[in-house]
């Protein structure tokens, strides 16, 4: 693996880190091969000064120049840089790889159903297949009583799995659309 996908593999926050510590590095670089540029030997200022006086100084316009110049410079570079390492990478057959593994898609439900009792995910199967079902038919379909269909169907809407709509002397029941 080359060290382009080891840095596309970085999260956001490390690559962020990295760019900033690339792009300060960059700019003492440029600091050090632009100063013969701007700051030319007939100055009084070479030989009165060392290359750290430079730094981020603003005080006469060759040290000014020199700074807008090299902190553009770096900025330029910074961001080529970032737009080499963001995003996906391109596998060589062609097709694009998430270097990030993805979690994958899990249904919140099914995992609830583990944790409810044999009869409550009797019942939420029965309303799964019907999309949406009446409180009675779930009662002939299942041979339960009314009160045991309404005691489960009551602890279920107050799980937040079911919702219930009065229709008449009965209750239409379906999945809730949180989940």
């Amino acid at each position: 693996m080359g060290i382009l996908q080891k840095l596309r593999a970085l999260d956001i926050v490390t690559k962020i880190g990295s760019l900033i510590l690339f792009m300060m590095l960059l700019y003492i670089v440029f600091l050090f091969l632009l100063k013969p540029v701007f700051i030319t030997s007939s100055s009084d200022l070479p030989h009165t000064t060392v290359m750290g006086d430079h730094i981020m100084t603003f005080i006469n316009p060759a040290q000014r120049n020199l700074n807008v110049a090299a902190l553009f410079l770096a900025l330029v570079a910074g961001l080529a840089s970032w737009l080499l390492i963001k995003g996906k990478t391109v596998h060589p057959a062609g097709e694009s790889v998430q270097l990030v593994p993805q979690p994958p898609a899990i249904n919140e439900l099914e995992i609830i159903k583990k944790a409810l009792s044999p009869d409550e995910k009797k019942i939420l199967e029965e309303i799964q297949k019907a999309g949406e079902i009446t409180q009675d038919s779930l009662r002939f379909r299942l041979g339960w009583s009314k009160a045991k269909v309404s005691a489960i169907l009551l602890q279920l809407d107050r799980l937040n799995l079911v919702q219930r709509e009065r229709q008449g002397k009965t209750y239409n029941v379906f999945i809730s659309k949180q989940k």
